[in-house]
């Protein structure tokens, strides 16, 4: 009955833990903190298991982290905490990137990020991911945006500059007519006119809707489909399709690592958001909006753990009715012989049992 028991806790507890190994799962338990530094910016990304959407346990660890592409800076099992962040210190307008694996790597779809105040975080997983040094490079990669540079102006529109050439003629007369005329003098001026032109952000968009999986969505016949693995949802990924044209006038800009993506500011409308709420508050009690977060088939974590203990109460009890309806068996057995036994004593002689071949002798004293 323990060993059940056991198993039962073990299945449980082994669902609430279950390895981050999607952009989507590591979303749910990621943190972000951005401070300035003598002119500029650290961004420190760290896990926490106390958040209620997070579903690995605090004991457990990712399976290794990277704060930058070299090979030897990877940290193997990164404990959650902030004690354990991960920190890059960049310049404003500019992006710490971080590399974050867990289980077999990263899957499901990449896709941009809002947690900790900071919207516009990219996440980039499978070939968009893999930013750690050595190994398969299977992590997912997080790109946090530091904040806008207060002093620089916006990019100016595109333009195209044409000339125009004037020509213009000069005839000089000469008062003496005994001389011959200066001949005429030929100017040529050009002027440059300068006309801004409407940068194209207007994409063809596929049929992407009727894709109803990862795979047909972003591997199908239909290119520029992007899987939202959080909503199950297969869109249109404009920057993807505006690749050749990746500007901000298209809410898009170009990052080496991850190419063409959404820039913050656009991003913040179509990010998947998430406010920090945790599983406990300062009196340690579960908040009701805690309460209310679902992690394992639709419900939450305490009906989970409820529906456990129902389930274990239910088996004990039913051992616990079998051993007293076995002992009040063997109670009546008992009572039964004893009575047994007061009848051949108030008729003292020797009673022989016969059985074919057998004979059992008891003799009452």
């Amino acid at each position: 009955m323990i060993c059940v028991f056991i198993l039962l806790f073990a299945f449980f507890h082994r669902t609430s833990s279950s390895p981050a190994d999607s952009c989507g799962d590591q979303f749910q338990c990621l943190k972000t903190e951005i401070t300035g530094v003598n002119g500029q910016y650290q961004i420190c990304l760290w896990w926490d298991s106390s958040l209620s959407s997070c579903d690995k346990d605090g004991k457990d660890s990712m399976s290794h982290a990277c704060p930058s592409d070299d090979e030897s800076d990877k940290i193997e099992g990164m404990k959650e905490g902030q004690e354990n962040a991960l920190c890059n210190i960049v310049d404003c307008d500019g992006y710490a990137v971080f590399g974050i694996k867990d289980g077999k790597g990263c899957g499901g779809s990449s896709g941009v990020f809002g947690f900790s105040g900071v919207n516009g975080i990219y996440c980039g997983s499978g070939t968009e991911g893999g930013y750690c040094g050595g190994g398969n490079q299977k992590d997912c990669m997080w790109i946090i945006p530091a904040p806008e540079c207060t002093t620089t102006t916006p990019p100016p529109e595109p333009t195209t500059t044409s000339s125009v050439s004037v020509t213009t003629t000069t005839k000089t007369s000469n008062p003496d007519p005994t001389v011959t005329d200066t001949p005429p003098t030929t100017t040529v001026k050009t002027i440059e006119t300068t006309t801004t032109v409407a940068v194209d952000c207007t994409v063809d968009e596929p049929p992407c809707p009727e894709f109803g999986d990862l795979d047909s969505c972003e591997n199908g016949p239909v290119a520029g489909c992007k899987w939202d693995e959080l909503t199950g949802t297969c869109s249109v990924d404009e920057c993807a399709l505006s690749e050749s044209n990746c500007v901000a006038a298209c809410g898009c800009h170009y990052l080496p690592l991850a190419g063409c993506v959404p820039d913050p500011e656009h991003a913040a409308s179509n990010a998947h958001v998430r406010q920090d709420v945790y599983d406990a508050n300062e009196d340690g009690l579960v908040s009701e909006e805690t309460s209310a977060q679902f992690n394992f088939f639709g419900l939450p974590m305490w009906a989970v753990y409820a529906m456990a203990g129902g389930i274990a109460l239910v088996l004990i009890s039913t051992v616990a009715a079998g051993l007293y309806c076995a002992k009040k068996r063997k109670h009546a057995m008992d009572i039964a012989n004893m009575e047994d036994a007061v009848e051949m004593t108030a008729n003292p002689m020797v009673h022989q049992v016969a059985n074919e071949s057998t004979t059992f002798t008891l003799t009452v004293r």
